[in-house]
């Protein structure tokens, strides 16, 4: 979705896009914070692909701040999966693999955008997101 924002620079304006992921909180941490869903929103610059603004809502005000300082500034060109292992690494609660998944979500609506409406990926016929696996293990994460 295009934000409505236009931000102009040397009289040139444009459009910002918003990507969101979510994915479903572990039952205890859902419960304690009443919501059973994290989201990570990312407003990113189109043509250069950067991260320009992050906003995450589910998880405990310390996590938010450190997820918000490792998406921001990122290129989703680059993919999600050096994001993804360094937020597995240092975001150590129950539920920094749902937080993984939300960033891993975000990065795959940012794909099926940029290969349009006509494509494969956009209705969902493409290869699965980046898989979202337990540091130092081949198990991947519980179903979302």
């Amino acid at each position: 979705m295009a934000s409505n924002d236009s931000h102009c620079e040397g009289g040139a304006a444009r459009t910002r896009i918003v990507v969101i992921g979510l994915a479903k909180l572990p039952g205890i941490v859902a419960s304690a914070r009443g919501s059973d869903i994290v989201s990570v929103e990312l407003e990113v610059e189109p043509e250069a692909g950067t991260v320009v603004e992050t906003h995450v809502q589910g998880i405990p005000p310390l996590g938010t701040r450190l997820v918000e300082r490792l998406l921001t500034g990122r290129n989703m060109e680059e993919g999600p999966q050096t994001a993804i292992d360094e937020l597995a690494s240092r975001y150590l609660s129950p539920s920094r693999y749902a937080v993984c998944a939300a960033v891993a979500n975000a990065y795959e609506a940012w794909r099926r955008s940029r290969s349009g409406p006509d494509s494969d990926v956009y209705q969902g016929q493409a290869d699965s997101p980046p898989s979202v696996t337990r540091p130092g293990t081949s198990f991947p994460e519980p179903p979302r």
